[in-house]
């Protein structure tokens, strides 16, 4: 792991754009349920989260900043024991049709075509401070570098589906075309430096994957898989403005074509007799990469592999009530490295009969605690958009931790 990756990162932060998850409840009344036989839903989002490094890090790695020093040490000052940060990058295009779908009033045929990219990371304090630091801090001690991992994977999606036109739930499966994968698994990673760097001791058990590196531009077929995506609604309660919601996106698997690559490592290496200034900043070894590659016997071997694909898990709860209020709380799980359960209690008041405002707190996920907004607006006869950010603060503060920005148009017809 190299700066390299902490740059990329900071490269989604500062261009995060309707995420998967919808940021404001659907309302009948601002949505017009029913009056058009069919919708076409158009959605971008984007959104970086994490819990210890600040925005001004990652944005000054986007802009080619020279990062003082200052920058550095706030951010390694905030490290603790988990330490994790990813972005969720997409769009989708979806036309739900007229119902009578099978001679059934109630249900209505789907197609959806989308892009996603995820990243999802998690690193220890000591692989913070050597990447942006250096090894000379641990000159006749051990860096500590896992546990730590990452998967990084992009890749497009067709598919067809069912949805009902009275509940919401609806059920796709989806085509995956992969684009680019990779990921690491570092299970044990210890690097002691020895006095004057003359001694460097590595002791590594990880395995790295990655698709074939060829080419992962827009376009390509680099991997093929399947994907089912799916949403169960249900209303109770004697007026039935209390709902629960199971959802559940990009269940699935990709398998990599042949030009794959994969390294498995557990072994221990020492060197003596020479300087390595950054052992992690290949860039900077004096050896050369080539040859310290050869040296660690880092090489890959080519094949096939199969990996799940970064899937959503969500429940959540739901009241509205006639004056047009709503109350909501979800609790979210995505499978990927570094994310943990994310609780997000959320709040909508539908105002003059054309728009929705909301706004919701969220704990987990990749990051801590965030302010979000949203809004949803219809203009005219038969047209919606909705603007949401989960993090509100993120656009004003240096200072603060995630970003993000989500816009849909929609049209019914």
């Amino acid at each position: 792991m190299s700066r390299k990756l902490f740059t990329l990162l900071g490269t989604m932060a500062t261009s995060a754009l309707l995420g998967q998850l919808p940021a404001l409840p659907s309302d009948s009344v601002v949505d017009g349920n029913g009056r058009w036989r069919h919708s076409l839903q158009l959605e971008a989002w984007g959104q970086y989260n994490a819990n210890t490094l600040y925005n001004e890090l990652l944005g000054g790695l986007w802009r080619g900043d020279e990062l003082d020093r200052t920058i550095r040490e706030r951010s390694a000052d905030a490290l603790k024991g988990r330490n994790s940060l990813g972005y969720d990058l997409g769009a989708r295009v979806t036309w739900t049709g007229d119902s009578g779908l099978f001679g059934k009033t109630d249900l209505r045929p789907l197609i959806s075509v989308g892009h996603t990219e995820q990243l999802g990371l998690r690193f220890t304090e000591d692989l913070y401070r050597t990447t942006f630091f250096g090894n000379a801090a641990y000159e006749d001690r051990t860096a500590v570098l896992g546990p730590s991992a990452f998967t990084q994977m992009r890749y497009q999606s067709i598919g067809a589906g069912i949805r009902h036109a009275r509940t919401g739930s609806f059920v796709r499966l989806d085509l995956l075309i992969g684009q680019y994968y990779a990921s690491a698994d570092i299970v044990q990673a210890d690097l002691y430096t020895g006095i004057d760097g003359r001694v460097i001791r590595a002791d590594l058990d990880a395995t790295y994957q990655m698709s074939d590196t060829a080419g992962s531009e827009w376009g390509r077929n680099n991997g093929a898989g399947a994907a089912l995506s799916a949403g169960w609604n249900y209303a109770f309660g004697k007026d039935e403005r209390t709902r629960i919601g199971l959802r559940i996106y990009d269940l699935g698997f990709i398998r990599w074509n042949d030009e794959a690559r994969s390294l498995t490592k557990d072994t221990l290496i020492e060197f003596q007799g020479f300087e390595v200034v950054n052992v992690l900043d290949l860039d900077n070894v004096i050896l050369g990469e080539d040859q310290l590659l050869d040296t660690l016997g880092i090489r890959y071997r080519p094949g096939n592999f199969t990996k799940a694909s970064p899937f959503l898990l969500a429940v959540e709860l739901e009241r509205n009530w006639e004056n047009g209020w709503y109350a909501g709380i979800r609790v979210q799980q995505r499978y990927i490295p570094g994310y943990v359960p994310q609780v997000v209690v959320s709040a909508a008041k539908r105002v003059a009969d054309r728009a929705l405002l909301g706004t919701n707190v969220a704990y987990g996920g990749h990051g801590g605690l965030m302010l979000g907004l949203g809004a949803r607006c219809r203009l005219g006869n038969g047209i919606w958009v909705d603007l949401s950010t989960p993090n509100v603060l993120g656009f004003a503060l240096g200072k603060t931790r995630g970003i993000g920005l989500s816009a849909g148009l929609s049209f019914g017809f």
